[in-house]
């Protein structure tokens, strides 16, 4: 990757963290929009790493998440849907629907990361089922807030005993697709 100077992100980051009411009651956020109008918004304090090259945007966050956003793809950057003084605004908000993302690494030995991006806080469930349709494991279930998030599947049943070679799918409850994950060991 080849790395440039600090790009816009990076002022927007620096800026607003500068300018920060003392006390702030809101998770600052950082929101990335793209040119199709859908964005993915990422807690500050879960990002442990940004790198902007001159052809893509790779967010590493807790737990081993990573986000690659190409460059030509993003229209704006903004924290919690609005820049600080002097950097151009981009459109407020998060993703507008509940949004299944595709799981890694795919194939997987032992454990997958799978995400999703949560328009509103919202009750959560995401079931991971065998080829037959069968429920093997509820990898999260409870009230999250809206933006992105990450669980990790270790690659074992409800019981805790790893699951056979082959395909799995996940899904949302309330999304309206699945997305499908392989497990060799």
């Amino acid at each position: 990757m080849t790395r440039h100077r600090p790009s816009i992100l990076f002022a927007v980051v620096a800026a607003f963290v500068s300018t920060a009411p003392a006390g702030a009651q809101s998770v600052p956020r950082i929101v990335f929009t793209r040119t199709d109008g859908t964005s993915t918004a990422f807690a500050l304090s879960a990002i442990q790493r940004l790198d902007v090259d001159t052809s893509q945007v790779v967010v590493r966050v807790a737990q081993g998440g990573v986000f690659t956003f190409p460059r030509s793809s993003l229209r704006a950057a903004s924290l919690n849907g609005a820049a600080p003084a002097g950097v151009s605004p981009a459109p407020a908000g998060v993703a507008e629907a509940l949004r299944l993302l595709p799981g890694y690494p795919n194939p997987a030995r032992r454990s997958v990361t799978l995400a999703f991006e949560l328009p509103r806080r919202t009750h959560v469930v995401v079931d991971v089922f065998a080829v037959t349709g069968q429920r093997v494991r509820t990898v999260v279930a409870g009230d999250l807030d809206p933006g992105s998030h990450v669980a990790v599947w270790d690659g074992a049943d409800d019981h805790g005993r790893p699951v056979s070679n082959g395909l799995y799918f996940y899904r949302l409850r309330g999304a309206t697709s699945a997305q499908r994950v392989t497990i060799l060991r």
